[in-house]
């Protein structure tokens, strides 16, 4: 994310544009290989999938892969009535409530693994997602719009890098995650809605 947002200062260069984002999109796939290859021991015991567990049925790679398209089509049928809401608030309160409402799936997931002793899957499922965030959109940005990133685009860049330097700074020294730390995120996001405002 941080190459993405300094790409911002070099946004006329188009080829060197490109260039990062094929880097980016290339990165996602060794961090796909990393963890795939890394946690296949490791994951604790998870649940049969819906569909097996409500109409019985064994667990093949077409219900597997019938249960993923349902998922996408609902998540894709969410996404269009979510943008139709929101089209109807104004800019300024469609930019508090467009990250709050993206993010808030995530962190329930992982408030369920947590509650089910299953934290490797929680962290799993918030770090998937910052990746997979910090890779397509952000492609998908460099190489189809201006990629001129100024005003409260820079701010909320500025402030998303300056929260997750700050965990990572206190990781590297105390070796543990702290939660008042990782609740510096919400002061963060305060000072991002003065500057909505």
């Amino acid at each position: 994310y941080g190459i993405a947002i300094g790409c911002a200062a070099v946004h006329t260069i188009v080829w060197l544009k490109v260039l990062i984002a094929i880097f980016l999109l290339l990165s996602y796939g060794v961090y796909l290989r990393l963890i795939v290859s890394a946690q296949g021991a490791q994951l604790e015991n998870v649940a049969p999938l819906y569909l097996a567990r409500y109409f019985k049925t064994p667990e093949t790679i077409w219900r597997i892969s019938a249960q993923l398209l349902i998922g996408l089509a609902l998540m894709l049928l969410g996404a269009h009535f979510f943008i139709a809401c929101l089209s109807a608030l104004s800019a300024s309160l469609s930019l508090i409530v467009t990250p709050i409402a993206t993010e808030l799936p995530e962190k329930l997931n992982s408030i369920i693994w947590v509650g089910r002793n299953k934290e490797t899957l929680a962290i799993g499922n918030l770090t998937g997602a910052m990746v997979f965030q910090s890779c397509f959109p952000v492609v998908f940005g460099m190489i189809f719009t201006p990629w001129d990133l100024r005003g409260i685009t820079m701010v909320s860049a500025v402030l998303a890098l300056t929260g997750a330097a700050i965990n990572l700074a206190w990781l590297k020294i105390f070796k543990r995650m702290n939660p008042y730390v990782l609740m510096a995120g919400g002061g963060l996001y305060a000072v991002f809605l003065l500057f909505v405002f």
